[in-house]
C-alpha cells in the first residue's frame, strides 16, 4: 500500500476521481436543496397571508372605521391599526372610487371588480392580498402588498421574505407557481412564485473543503513528479488538469454552492467579464502562479538569451512581457481599492471586514507573485549578462 503513496499517479488519479464525482454529486444535492426549500417557502408564504386575512376581517370590525371613511381622514385614528398591520385602505360608493389612506395604495378594476371576499391579484410584476367587505353603504378593501420579491426593500417590515432570507424571489403575471388554499382545505387563489435558488450553507462549506483537498492532490502530484525535475510531459498533465478544473468551475458546472456564495458576489467585485467576482480573481491567481511554478521546476529548462542570433529581439519581448505583466498586476491591484466595496481604510473601522484582510492578502500574493517570476526570467534568460547598451535599448523600445 505504500508505493501507492510514492506514486504521483494514485493523487491524480484521486483528484480526477474527484472532479467526477463533482459533475454530480453537488448539483443533485443542491436541487433536493432546493425542492425543499420551495415547498418550505410556499408553506411560509401561504400560513403568513392566512395571517394576514385574520388581521384584515379584525380591522374591519373596528367600529370607528365609518367614521374615518365618511369624513376622508388618512389620518384618523381609527385607521392607525391598518397602517401598523401594513395594510392600504381603499373604498367606493355607488361604484366610484370615494376614499383611500396612502398614495401608495393601488386601484385597479381587478381590485374593485373582486367577486370574492378574499384573493390573490396579480398586477404586472406585484401581487396583493385583498380583503373586500361593506362597511355602512362603502364598499371597502384592504391591501396587502406580498411583493414581487425582486426588489426586497419595498416589502413590508412583517412580510416574511423582507430579510431575503439568501434567497431570490420573482413574480410574473403569466408563469405557473403555487395554488394557494386556507387552513381549512378552501381554495384561496393561484400565488406565482418562481425561479427560486437556495444557497445550503453546509455545500458551500464542503466545497471550500473540497478547494483545499483539490490543492493537496496537485500539490502532492507536483512534489513527487519534481523530486529530480518536471519532465515536459508532466508538466502539460498538470497544466491541463488545473486548466480543466478552471473551465468546470467557469461553467459553474461543479462547486455551484460555493459559486453561489458571498465570496463570488459580484456586488462585492466585478471587473470583468474574465473577473466577475472576488473568488474568481483568486481562482485565477492562484491557477496562474501553480502553472507558471511547474514551469520553473521543468527539467532541463534552460532559455538563455545571449549568445543567440537574436538576443535583442528576444530581449525587447521579455521587456515588453514585464511591462504588461507589471500593468495587468497594478490594474487588478487598483481595481480592488477603487472600484470594488472592499474597504481598506483602516481609519474606517466599521467598513473593515474580513474581505479587506483577504483582499490585503490577495495584494501581497500578486507583488510576490510578480517578483517571483520577474527574478526567475531574470536569472534563466541570461537577462543580467546583457551590455548596457543592450539593456537600455530593449528597455527603451519595449515601453
Amino acid at each position: 500500500m505504500k508505493q501507492y503513496f510514492k506514486n504521483p499517479y494514485f493523487y491524480l488519479g484521486i483528484a480526477l476521481l474527484l472532479v467526477v464525482g463533482l459533475l454530480f454529486t453537488d448539483k443533485i444535492t443542491d436541487g433536493h436543496f432546493v425542492s425543499n426549500e420551495e415547498a418550505k417557502i410556499g408553506d411560509e408564504l401561504q400560513n403568513h397571508l392566512i395571517k394576514k386575512k385574520w388581521q384584515a376581517i379584525q380591522l374591519f370590525d373596528n367600529p370607528g372605521l365609518l367614521n374615518a371613511i365618511e369624513k376622508r381622514n388618512p389620518d384618523h385614528p381609527a385607521l392607525d391599526a391598518i397602517k401598523k398591520q401594513h395594510f392600504y385602505l381603499v373604498c367606493t360608493k355607488n361604484d366610484s372610487l370615494f376614499f383611500w389612506n396612502s398614495n401608495q395604495a393601488v386601484i385597479d378594476p381587478s381590485i374593485t371588480n373582486l367577486e370574492d371576499s378574499v384573493g390573490i391579484i396579480n398586477l404586472g410584476q406585484r401581487s396583493f392580498l385583498v380583503c373586500k367587505k361593506k362597511v355602512g353603504n362603502f364598499q371597502c378593501f384592504l391591501l396587502y402588498y406580498a411583493g414581487d420579491f425582486s426588489e426586497k426593500a419595498v416589502l413590508p417590515e412583517d412580510h416574511p421574505f423582507y430579510n431575503g432570507r439568501g434567497y431570490i424571489y420573482q413574480i410574473g403575471a403569466t408563469q405557473h407557481g403555487f395554488i394557494m388554499k386556507w387552513q381549512n382545505g378552501e381554495f384561496m387563489a393561484s400565488f406565482n412564485l418562481i425561479d427560486i435558488e437556495g444557497i445550503s450553507e453546509t455545500w458551500i462549506f464542503i466545497g471550500f473543503l473540497l478547494i483545499l483537498l483539490l490543492s493537496f492532490l496537485v500539490y502532492k502530484f507536483i512534489e513527487l513528479t519534481s523530486i529530480n525535475g518536471l519532465s515536459l510531459l508532466n508538466f502539460f498533465i498538470i497544466s491541463t488538469f488545473i486548466i480543466l478544473i478552471r473551465v468546470l468551475i467557469y461553467q459553474r458546472l461543479i462547486l455551484t454552492s460555493l459559486l453561489n456564495s458571498e465570496f463570488f458576489n459580484p456586488d462585492i467585485y466585478a471587473s470583468s467579464f474574465l473577473l466577475p467576482s472576488f473568488g474568481v480573481l483568486v481562482l485565477h491567481v492562484i491557477c496562474i502562479l501553480v502553472i507558471f511554478n511547474c514551469f520553473t521546476k521543468i527539467k532541463g529548462l534552460f532559455i538563455y538569451i545571449p549568445g543567440s542570433k537574436y538576443q535583442l529581439i528576444k530581449a525587447v519581448l521579455l521587456c515588453i512581457g514585464f511591462v504588461f505583466a507589471t500593468d495587468l498586476a497594478f490594474s487588478i491591484i487598483k481595481s480592488l481599492v477603487v472600484d470594488s466595496n472592499i474597504s481598506f481604510h483602516f481609519a474606517e473601522l466599521p467598513k473593515i471586514n474580513w474581505y479587506s484582510f483577504f483582499g490585503l492578502t490577495l495584494i501581497g500574493i500578486l507583488m510576490g507573485g510578480l517578483f517571483y517570476m520577474f527574478s526567475f526570467l531574470y536569472k534563466k534568460t541570461g537577462f543580467r549578462n546583457l551590455s548596457r547598451n543592450q539593456l537600455i535599448l530593449s528597455i527603451t523600445i519595449a515601453f
